[in-house]
């Protein structure tokens, strides 16, 4: 009967390797919860994954290479792009303050009624009908509308922002003889007289002006009734939206 060596070794790895193991394995998962938590950079985290090469020579990377997660600060916005979402907020306050101080001129002066201040998309609207500024037919500025102009040219002549004057009118003919041919002349001409108004009375720049004059072809209303042609005849002050300015 062969006896067995007492000597013999028992077969597989030792008892050591198997707690080695399990210890390099809970090393490596605490460095990578560390750097879930951290900012540290790609160049550093492969350093210290190099450093775990050749002790796991048959394990699978648990973190491959090349897609490696970003860390925080790698989420963060470019720094242009909070400076520009800081200057739009500031310029969105600029026009809210703007128009806050517009309507409490027309209310101190019971003017609601007949000049509206209102918010838009694309900025500050300020719509002043026909008989506010000019007599009908006519594009000279009225002296009584002076008070107002002079009042919104205080609040803008320090803004950068451009300034758009829109002339509207209904679509009856013009009475001849009249130094106006249609309403298309008579429409740009009051645009023209408001915004040299600013420009001669106040010393705006005159690069800071867009003007238009759209005749009837932008009714509010029906120019069927007395109401709805007065609606349309009206002149718009626009104090532009710098940002939508200047995508256009």
């Amino acid at each position: 009967m062969i006896k067995k060596k007492e000597d013999e070794a028992p077969k597989g790895a030792p008892a050591w390797m198997t707690t080695f193991s399990d210890l390099m394995t809970l090393i490596l998962v605490f460095f990578i919860l560390l750097f879930s938590f951290s900012e540290i950079d790609a160049n550093k985290f492969r350093m210290i994954a190099d450093s775990f090469r050749g002790v796991f020579d048959n394990e699978v990377s648990m973190i491959p290479y090349e897609e490696q997660p970003s860390s925080p600060i790698e989420n963060l916005k470019d720094p242009v792009d909070f400076k520009v979402e800081n200057d739009k907020k500031k310029e969105d306050e600029t026009l809210d303050e703007l128009l806050m101080k517009i309507k409490e001129y027309l209310r101190e002066h019971e003017l609601e009624g007949v000049i509206l201040a209102s918010r838009e998309e694309r900025g500050v609207e300020l719509v002043l009908q026909e008989n506010v500024l000019f007599d009908s037919g006519r594009a000279n500025i009225k002296h009584a509308a002076e008070p107002f102009l002079k009042e919104v040219a205080g609040l803008i002549k320090s803004l950068p922002n451009m300034i758009e004057v829109e002339g509207h009118t209904d679509s009856q003919r013009i009475i001849q003889p009249s130094p106006y041919k249609t309403n298309w002349n008579l429409s740009g001409d009051r645009a023209a007289n408001v915004s040299n108004y600013f420009v001669e009375r106040h010393a705006f720049p005159s690069n800071r002006f867009k003007i238009a004059g759209y005749a009837d072809t932008q009714s509010v209303a029906s120019n069927s009734t007395e109401e709805g042609r007065l609606r349309n005849r009206r002149v718009v002050i626009v104090i532009l939206d710098n940002e939508l300015d200047e995508e256009h």
